[in-house]
């Protein structure tokens, strides 16, 4: 439901001309198409369908914290229609690897430390 209302602001907001804020008509598509998969996933209901969606929720932060960096990289040499999807493609790439090898192992630890200490009688 979050996503449509923000595709709709994106469309009634002014920006230059009447064009979706950001990156324009190739953001627009790529959340079009993000809101179809997403929901036809869920609406198959099979927990190997929802393997992507979970990797992705799972490395949500990292995701948030990197896409600057390939956005960054990649926009003053290409197009906005190549750098959406490329840099969609390798942020979350690169964030599940960083969630796999640095988040959970340090998720791990932290539990580690505030586990209750067991005593010894």
């Amino acid at each position: 439901m979050i996503s449509i209302i923000g595709l709709a602001a994106a469309l009634v907001i002014p920006g230059h001309g009447w064009e979706p804020i950001s990156f324009g008509w190739p953001c627009l598509l790529l959340s079009i198409a993000t809101i179809i998969i997403v929901a036809a996933i869920a609406l198959y209901d099979s927990s190997a369908s929802r393997r992507p969606l979970l990797a992705v929720g799972v490395a949500s932060y990292s995701i948030y914290l990197l896409h600057p960096i390939f956005r960054g990289l990649l926009i003053s040499r290409y197009s906005p229609a190549v750098v959406v999807p490329v840099a969609a493609i390798l942020t979350i790439a690169f964030s599940i690897v960083c969630y796999r090898h640095f988040g959970k192992p340090f998720i791990a630890f932290g539990k580690r430390l505030n586990a209750p200490q067991r005593k010894v009688v």
